[in-house]
């Protein structure tokens, strides 16, 4: 490794490790921006919706510099190696390691999109999902089939939901409503959400999730009511994402987190 980037030290830096370093430095700095940097912007602004495209086509572009700074980057160490009058130096290093920290998100981000549904509304209860009563349901521009996408709208939306997350459905537990509540809010609150509101008349909890690092939020509604003459407490939760048409599968994952914490506090009915 240092015969390839700090041999030659008498002689001038290729000039290709110098651009490549430049254009992975750009490719960084973009995708900072269209991550946390505008992800904060996008949760103050007036325009969220604008703001959140913004970013989708910033990550493109970050893709493109990606694969534009690799390739430089590689010309110009080959030309430090095999040249006698170049050496690559430390820019090449640098270069190398700024591809990979940006290439490790990306693919990530890349093989989240390419493998979960096309949804971003998931519950426990096709049927009769619970509905924000604090929290407003996220609104669609009905004139725009594409705006409905992955939502209740869709046309296509049952279909998708029960083919991606068939394991998801109302919890059947043994102990009263209100108890059930409770539980409900220490458990969301051992996970980090961010609690919005909490009525037992109604026997629901509003939460919000906002992701690390493309703040992308999320509204959940949990709701708790009595079946079979209060022998049973029914427990339904639901996560909507407020842009996008995927949710990256964030709201799957919200939903497993949960349930499997509420269930090692509350005990199930037998089925």
């Amino acid at each position: 490794m240092a015969q390839i980037f700090f041999t030659k030290s008498g002689r001038r830096p290729s000039a290709f490790a110098t651009l490549g370093l430049v254009i992975l430095f750009l490719a960084t700095t973009t995708l900072a921006g269209a991550g946390p940097i505008l992800g904060y912007f996008q949760q103050t602004s007036g325009v969220p919706e604008e703001v959140f495209l913004w970013r989708l086509k910033l990550l493109d572009l970050v893709t493109m510099l990606l694969l534009g700074g690799s390739a430089v980057t590689l010309i110009g160490i080959l030309h430090g190696r095999f040249s006698s009058r170049v050496r690559t130096s430390w820019r090449g290093f640098l270069a190398v390691v700024l591809a990979v920290a940006v290439a490790v998100p990306l693919w990530y981000f890349e093989q989240v999109r390419s493998n979960t549904a096309p949804l971003h509304d998931v519950t426990t209860d096709l049927a009769d999902p619970p509905y924000f009563r604090k929290l407003e349901e996220r609104s669609y521009d009905t004139g725009t089939p594409t705006s409905m996408m992955g939502g209740r709208l869709d046309l296509n939306y049952k279909q998708l939901h029960q083919a991606a997350y068939s394991e998801f459905s109302p919890l059947e537990l043994t102990t009263s409503p209100e108890q059930t509540l409770n539980a409900v809010q220490r458990v969301v609150e051992r996970l980090g959400w961010t609690v919005e509101n909490v009525s037992q008349q109604y026997g629901q909890l509003e939460a919000s999730y906002l992701s690390t690092l493309f703040q992308l939020r999320s509204n959940i509604v949990i709701r708790v009511r009595s079946v079979d003459t209060s022998t049973k407490t029914l427990l339904d939760i639901r996560a909507v994402s407020l842009l996008g048409t995927s949710d990256y599968g964030i709201n799957a994952r919200l939903l497993r987190e949960f349930l499997s914490e509420i269930q090692k506090e509350l005990p199930q009915a037998p089925s």
